[in-house]
């Protein structure tokens, strides 16, 4: 299967393996470029109930939070969590519904609960993953067939946004 964020639209889109499944999701996204990750990933660990502990520069950024919250109602990651291969990121559910829609996350892309258990439940650890943004009013468009090493074909989604398409903004991986 796969999955692509985009950041632009604050949108997850997964499809599985044989094509047969696909499902949109609204998320929340990064409150700021700077930290927003864009590229290829892939699902490394799925975590039922995870536990938080906030990364070094959120616990910079603010001294006063705890340095570890377990599963329940007051952990930031919801009810599961989606680990990637990138150190710190993660797809993970919300208590906090408001923030769905939102640039309203230290980085990760927050799901509702019910929305990230479907999600969990669809993908395995080794499903790829990859984050694109397009500049802000972009529509978007399903136009374009590419191969994952999987060997199977899927949807790549660009954006039409009434001028070129920006290939080179935030293209990190």
């Amino acid at each position: 299967g796969a999955v692509l964020v985009d950041v632009t639209s604050r949108a997850l889109h997964y499809w599985s393996e044989d094509e047969s499944v696909y499902k949109l999701y609204p998320t929340s996204v990064p409150l700021s470029d700077d930290l927003t990750r864009l590229g290829r990933t892939r699902i490394t660990q799925k975590v039922d109930g995870p536990s938080w502990r906030p990364t070094p520069s959120m616990k910079e950024r603010n001294p006063e939070w705890p340095d570890f919250i377990g599963p329940g109602p007051d952990n930031p990651l919801g009810t599961h969590a989606l680990y990637l291969s990138w150190t710190y990121y993660r797809i993970h559910g919300t208590h906090d519904t408001r923030k769905i829609g939102r640039r309203s996350s230290n980085g990760c892309i927050g799901l509702y609960n019910e929305h990230v258990q479907e999600l969990f439940d669809l993908t395995k650890v080794g499903t790829q993953a990859r984050g694109i943004f397009a500049q802000s009013g972009g529509v978007v468009s399903i136009i374009k067939y590419f191969s994952f090493p999987l060997g199977f074909r899927l949807l790549q989604i660009l954006y039409l946004i009434g001028q070129k398409f920006d290939k080179t903004r935030r293209s990190r991986s």
